[in-house]
C-alpha cells in the first residue's frame, strides 16, 4: 500500500520518498541545490515545537525546513 502525503504531515522516523516539490520556481530551485529531488529518500528526525521548523534528513544530509516550505513538498511512503 502506498500513501501519498505532505512532508509536513509525515510522522518522525517514517521513511518516505519525495515526490513532487511545487511552488514558485525560485522555491524549487532551492529545494533542488538542498539535494530534494524527486525519488530521494527522507525522513523526518524531529519536530520543534510551536509550529517551528522540523529536520529532515535527505540523501545522509540534514536539513532544517520551515513547515511551510514542507508543506509544498510531495512524499510517499510504502507501508
Amino acid at each position: 500500500m502506498v500513501r501519498t502525503l505532505r512532508l509536513s504531515e509525515l510522522q518522525a522516523a517514517v521513511k518516505a520518498e519525495v515526490q513532487e516539490i511545487s511552488g514558485p520556481s525560485a522555491f524549487r530551485s532551492r529545494m533542488l541545490a538542498l539535494g530534494i529531488t524527486p525519488r530521494s529518500p527522507v525522513q523526518i528526525l524531529r519536530r520543534m515545537p510551536m509550529g517551528g521548523p522540523i529536520e529532515i534528513e535527505v540523501r545522509g544530509t540534514r536539513l532544517a525546513l520551515r513547515i511551510k516550505d514542507a508543506e509544498q513538498i510531495t512524499v510517499t511512503v510504502r507501508a
